[in-house]
């Protein structure tokens, strides 16, 4: 799977980004929470990939918030898209699910990587929070 953005960059971590995006079609940034903050992942390549709007999860661990998007990024591996109007119990079992619109005003707070990646274009259609 390869998007090829077209991204100049000196930066390790950038590269990262940029490498797991060709590789999987997605990258996921994890913030640790803090005394203020839980702690949040959020994609970066959805929309690229797979014409599908970034997600971010808040308040679940780093590992359960990767396997859930890791989910979801699998079944549009597949063609399988999540109704991002209805409410799903196939995430996280026993749990139902679902999605809200970010306002943008939240971006720079919460998906500043994404905005790095995205450059001069506004994020595309998102990003969704997951509840």
């Amino acid at each position: 799977m390869t998007t090829n953005p077209q991204h100049d960059t000196s930066d390790d971590l950038e590269r990262q980004v940029i490498h797991y995006i060709n590789e999987f079609g997605w990258h996921a940034v994890n913030v640790i929470e803090d005394d203020t903050h839980p702690p949040w992942t959020y994609t970066i390549g959805f929309h690229d990939t797979w014409n599908h709007p970034e997600l971010i999860i808040i308040g679940r661990s780093r590992a359960t918030a990767h396997h859930i998007l890791e989910t979801i990024a699998n079944g549009l591996d597949h063609d399988r898209r999540l109704d991002l109007n209805a409410t799903t119990d196939t995430l996280v079992a026993g749990t139902p699910c679902f999605l809200v619109e970010v306002a943008d005003r939240y971006y720079s707070d919460y998906v500043g990587f994404a905005k790095w990646y995205y450059r001069r274009r506004a994020i595309p259609a998102g990003p969704n929070h997951l509840v």
